[in-house]
Order: structure tokens, then sequence, then C-alpha cells
């Protein structure tokens, strides 16, 4: 009488058979094997559109322009200074419509300490003048440096949000003399998903930040420097908050007492979240335990209609 085994015993035996040449795999048994396995490798590995969103309360920022037409700051209330050593070289900037155009490659540097009623925006250029004012109509042309001050405490201040295109960096490393630091903050990432799925996006994952961390957003390679999208307000004696988007890169975290890491998109994480490849993992999952099922069928099948053999020794 022939005994039915458990699927998984027959596994291992037609494994133990096959390292003895007693069983050969069908040539479409090994090409659905190749695959299954070419799918997940190519789900888990190929490189996808991310977002890296970046947001904090930081008493520091800094970014380099690249868009000048983007990049362009309201100034109504301000006290423009644009010589340091010269009380003479400040004015008031009083018109409601007036406006900084900061060219590119400026180094536009904020400092908001949490509890400080004013707030500044220093500008830096290594290749002439950092901008332009635009006050009443009149075109007045900046030099290499320039510093705007914001009296934050003023009744009549109203809260500015200054946007900007440029490479990004928030926080200062925490040492003596240092005033300035990141408070707290988080980044997050939106990767596109897969296949047919990817006109849309999915959080792959998402970290905090801690205060006193350095912020540095840079590209996967070493080649060039990542461009954010994003905006700094300044409202009322609190910290200024940061928002910056960007595509395609990794974030680096130099944190006091560590030697810092990065954050970047796991291929890992995809596994759990990624909802076009757990579906997909899952209806795999659903078409093996089929196929399992049908051949523990055909071989429950093929027992009861074998020919039984009689016991030899059955009857002496």
């Amino acid at each position: 009488m022939r005994i039915l085994q458990p699927q998984w015993a027959q596994l291992f035996g037609k494994i133990r058979r096959r390292r003895r040449g007693e069983i050969n795999f069908k040539p479409w048994q090994v090409l659905l094997l190749f695959v299954i396995l070419a799918f997940l490798s190519y789900a888990l590995l190929a490189p996808r559109d991310n977002i890296v969103t970046v947001e904090a309360i930081t008493e520091t920022a800094s970014y380099t322009v690249t868009n000048a037409e983007l990049s362009r700051i309201n100034i109504h209330r301000a006290r423009l200074v644009t010589d340091p050593l010269s009380v003479s070289a400040e004015q008031y900037i009083a018109s409601i419509d007036s406006e900084l155009r900061v060219h590119e490659g400026t180094r536009v540097r904020l400092t908001k300490r949490e509890g400080a009623r004013k707030a500044y925006l220093t500008l830096v250029s290594n290749d002439g003048s950092v901008g332009q004012v635009i006050n009443s109509g009149e075109v007045l042309e900046l030099g290499p440096w320039a510093s705007l001050e914001f009296d934050t405490a003023d009744d009549e201040f109203e809260p500015i949000v200054i946007p900007f295109r440029g490479s990004l960096s928030l926080g200062e490393d925490v040492a003596v003399g240092v005033a300035a630091i990141l408070l707290s903050g988080s980044v997050s990432i939106a990767e596109e998903q897969l296949g047919v799925f990817n006109q849309e996006r999915y959080l792959l994952q998402r970290s905090e930040f801690e205060q006193g961390d350095r912020i540095q957003i840079k590209p996967r390679t070493s080649e060039g420097n990542v461009v954010s999208d994003g905006f700094l307000r300044i409202s009322g004696q609190a910290a200024a908050t940061v928002v910056a988007h960007s595509s395609n890169c990794e974030v680096h975290i130099v944190r006091f007492g560590s030697g810092g890491y990065k954050i970047t998109p796991s291929a890992w994480v995809r596994l759990t979240s990624d909802p076009g490849l757990s579906w997909l993992t899952a209806l795999l999952g659903i078409l093996l335990l089929s196929i399992e099922l049908i051949l523990a069928l055909s071989s429950f099948s093929a027992g009861r209609m074998s020919p039984r053999v009689d016991d030899p020794d059955k009857g002496n």
C-alpha cells in the first residue's frame, strides 16, 4: 500500500534524488524559477525616482542660490547693511513692495535664535555682487557682502516666507562659541511605486533629527550638488521653519559625539512599504501555494488509481 508523504517531505526527497542524479528538473521549471528570481531582484534593487522632504525648526540655515528668479526676498521693514565697518552704509527699507533679487552663486545664511527678536540674513558672493535691491522703483546693485536685519518683535512685523532654489544645509556643528543650532526636524522619503504603479508614490521611510544635528543634502555620487526647492519662514520670536524638497539624493546627518550617518532609500524596506510590490509578492505566494495544492492533489489521485501490490508474505 502506498503511503502519501507531506509535500515538504516529497520536496526534500526530490532534492536528495536530484543530488544523486535520480531526478531531472524540467526545463520549464528551471525557467520559471529563473524568472521569479530575476523579478524579485529587479523589484528590490532597481533604482527608482524618489523625493526627499526635509522639515526642520532651526536657528540657522544656509543655501547657495542656483536660480535667481525663484529666490527673491521681500525685504519690507528690513535694515539693509552693505558694509559692516561703516554706519553710513545702513539703509532702512520702508517700501512695502521692495525686494532683494539674489544673484546665482550667492550664499545666503539665516540666523534666528529662539527667543531673540532679531533675525539676520547674511549674503556673500565670491563672484561679485550678491544681488540687487528694488526699492520704490530704484535699483541698488549690492557688493560682494550684504546683511538684512528684521525686527520680529515690532508690532507691525508680519511673518516672512523666503522661497529658494539651491543647495541647502541646516544647523551647525556643536562647539564652543556656537549659539545657533538645529532644534528639531525630520526627513521623509517618498518613492515611486513599482512598474505600472509608478505614477503614484508611497512613504518609504521617515527619520527624526535630534537637537544639535547638522544636516547636509548630498548627491548619491560624489559629483555635483543637489538642488533643493523650499522656503524659510520667519515668524515672531520663535526659531525659523525650513521645508525643502529634493530628488534622488541622500541626507547626511552629523551628530555631536558620533561619526554621523546618512539616510538613503533602502531597497529592503520596499518589501513592506511598497503597496505594488506587496501586492505582487502576495499574488506570487498564492500562485506557488496553488501549484503546491495541484501537485498534492495530482499525487493523491495517482496514488488512488495505481494498482495494489499484494504483500507476498500475506497468506503464508
